[in-house]
């Protein structure tokens, strides 16, 4: 195993430990800082086109300044984002947090990876790099969950507290990927050279992206497909923390068990799936997953009762969520 692998474990493990510590209190959190539904959701939405539009022009960062140096500069942004969420008490300064934090996340999109499969070969490591992205895609999850389930029960105490762990935990991530992460220094490109990442290259990787998408019939439907599913699904996973303490009538403290069960649903419908593809194709694979929720989710919506909605919420998270998840950090 060489150094970079060995450093992109540990980078990974801590930057879904930051994170991870607002995923079950997130909305009871907004809620209680006095938003009601819409705004919850308009937030996320600042958030979605936020990384949406800005996943292009900050690529510039890691083509000029190195990725060591903006997945550094992610971690101390969404570090502030965080930090602002926890004194933030007003819609506007959800916005603006929110936007901040997607300006972070796009900063790390593709960087790290990238900067492992360099630092990988230049070490010399000869396994394939699909190994170091599996063992990492087991033990971030983990992490996340234990991070998760940690934070929930310092909420129980204060709902605003994992705000000021993910904010600690981005900082410490940051100096730990500053310490740990080697990257040959990078000459200074003439300004002629210098990647165009402005209005006019966002646009045209628009337009080429639509013009792909148009020229083949699976990637519309599939297209079409995901705009479906994330309608229905999405309000149901902003939405599960509050519905959930109100028919339990407990804290954010079971909220964090509830995320253990989330993700490790999500974790067996992965094996599941994988299993089922062969057998069904993954045309009949994702039309089960496309019913299994509707039905699951179905019961979870009609339950009156604590366990059989939460039954009905986990089995819903399984098998779909394993094909086609959408998530809202990471």
């Amino acid at each position: 195993m060489t150094r970079t692998e060995r450093t992109y474990y540990v980078i990974t493990c801590l930057y879904r430990l930051s994170w991870s510590a607002l995923g079950p209190t997130y909305a009871v959190f907004l809620i209680g800082r006095g938003l009601d539904i819409l705004h919850v959701n308009l937030v996320l939405a600042v958030y979605l086109i936020t990384t949406c539009i800005f996943e292009v022009p900050t690529g510039a960062i890691a083509d000029i300044f190195g990725r060591k140096a903006s997945f550094v500069a992610s971690c101390v942004v969404r570090a502030a984002a965080f930090a602002l969420y926890y004194f933030a008490h007003t819609f506007p300064v959800f916005l603006v947090a929110e936007f901040i934090d997607a300006i972070g996340t796009t900063l790390t999109t593709g960087a790290l990876d990238a900067w492992a499969v360099d630092g990988v070969h230049q070490e010399g490591g000869r396994r394939p790099v699909e190994q170091m992205f599996a063992r990492a895609n087991i033990l971030g999850p983990l992490t996340a969950i234990l991070g998760g389930l940690a934070a929930s029960q310092v909420a129980q105490h204060d709902i605003a507290l994992p705000w000021l762990i993910g904010t600690a935990g981005f900082l410490l991530c940051g100096a730990v990927g500053a310490a740990l992460m080697r990257e040959p220094p990078r000459a200074p490109l003439p300004h002629s050279e210098l990647p165009g990442y402005g209005p006019h290259a966002l646009a045209l990787v628009i337009r080429e992206c639509v013009a792909a998408v148009r020229a083949m019939p699976v990637m519309r439907r599939l297209c079409g497909l995901t705009l479906v599913a994330s309608f229905a699904t999405v309000p149901v996973f902003q939405m599960w923390q509050p519905h959930m303490e109100a028919l339990a009538g407990e804290g954010p403290w079971l909220l964090g068990w509830i995320w253990v069960g989330l993700n490790l649903a999500v974790m067996a419908g992965s094996a599941l799936i994988s299993r089922l593809v062969p057998r069904l194709g993954r045309g009949g694979s994702l039309s089960l997953s496309f019913a299994w929720r509707g039905v699951t989710l179905g019961a979870a919506a009609l339950a009156t009762a604590f366990m059989p909605a939460l039954v009905g919420f986990l089995l819903s998270s399984s098998p779909l969520d394993s094909t086609s998840r959408s998530s809202r950090r990471g």
